[in-house]
Parts: C-alpha cells; structure tokens; sequence
C-alpha cells in the first residue's frame, strides 16, 4: 500500500488513475492509500479476475465510500455470473469476458461497460462493431486510457 500511495502521489495531477489489484487482504489498504495520495482523481479498479464474490462483497461498500468510478473485471470470465445477481453501486466494466461483438451477449445483466481493445477485438473494423452493437444494447464503453492515465500495478513485491 505505501509505494502505491506513493506513485499515486506522483501521477495527482492526472485526471484518471487505474489501478490494478491482485486481490488479497491488502487491497482496501492499497486504495485507501491512493485515494489519501490522489484525491481528486478519478479512480478505476481493475481487478484482474481476481475477486471472490464474498471479496466484492466486502470491499463495495468502501469502495463506494471511496468514490471509485469504476471496477473492471472483478471476476474470472466465464465465472462470471453472479454479477446478475448481486447489487453494482459502481459501473463494472468487461473486459477478459468481452472480446467482440458476438461474445457482447453474454455480457448482458453482467456488466455496464464494455472495454474495447483493439488487440482483443482482431482489429479497427471488429472493434467499430462492437463499439457500436455495445451502445445499441446500452452499455458505455471505454477503451485505453494511456493518453490521460496511469495504471498503478499490484505486484506481489510488497507493494
């Protein structure tokens, strides 16, 4: 937690922060210290695939709290389901689950934005499909950040 507070601190002045997490008992912790490090920025979580669904459960209402913007991928894809079921205060977004526009469908009832990639989607024609079958269905979509961003890293060194 304490180096992620620390390059959170440095990279303040962006407007959007991701931050990928490992899962684990630390991950409150780590964003606890971005967001005390950063706190006008906006943040977004990317799970990883991470979660349980017992750990969603526990850190959602912090992370409300916390006014984290979005979660990305908070669960393994194909083991996802439970997202129709449970309550999502904060737009989760796919990404391992939605590769392009035929896989868009079982995103439905899952997930509030999709997260398009062009490298994911096989290319530019591919990626304009799903972009446009995604809004059609009433998902927002988001693509890279780099431009406007960091991405933070958890990497099991201690951080």
């Amino acid at each position: 937690p304490k180096i992620m507070g620390e390059e959170a601190k440095k990279n303040a002045h962006l407007p959007i922060l991701k931050i990928k997490l490992g899962g684990g008992e630390e991950d409150l912790d780590r964003i606890k210290s971005i967001r005390f490090a950063a706190p006008n920025a906006k943040i977004i979580v990317d799970a990883n695939e991470g979660w349980s669904l017992n750990e969603y459960k526990e850190l959602i209402p912090h992370f409300v709290e916390l006014d984290i913007k979005m979660i990305e991928q908070p669960f393994p894809a194909g083991n996802d389901n439970e997202l129709k079921n449970i309550d999502r205060p904060i737009p989760i977004c796919a990404d391992e689950s939605c590769h392009d526009s035929n896989s868009l469908d079982q995103c439905l009832g899952k997930y509030d934005v999709i997260n398009i990639k062009l490298d994911k989607t096989g290319g530019l024609t591919e990626a304009i499909k799903l972009k446009n079958k995604a809004k059609q269905l009433g998902f927002e979509v988001a693509s890279n950040l780099s431009d406007t961003s960091t991405t933070l890293s958890y990497n099991n060194s201690g951080s």
